[in-house]
């Protein structure tokens, strides 16, 4: 592996970017990569859309629970209730 001298490495203000020299090698590769998930059995398909869900189910009820509006509602609702 050949390394680049220090003066070749790109400046703080520069964007380094990644690209592909032939257009159609992004091609092959979107429909390489569809031709593989849509080849898998629905068994699979399922799998993932149930783990999803169960990850969907857990990520949204942890935030729900844990959220700091939740607590903000919660104590404006209780000095409600205790000065009403």
């Amino acid at each position: 592996m050949r390394r680049r001298p220090h003066h070749a490495a790109p400046r703080s203000g520069s964007r380094a970017t990644f690209s592909l020299p032939v257009g159609s090698a992004r091609a092959c590769g979107i429909v390489f990569c569809l031709v593989l998930r849509f080849s898998l059995p629905a068994e699979n398909w399922l799998r993932l859309i149930l783990w999803l869900l169960l990850g969907f189910a857990v990520y949204f009820g942890y935030g729900r629970y844990h959220s700091v509006l939740a607590r903000m509602r919660d104590r404006e609702i209780q000095a409600g209730s205790l000065s009403g």
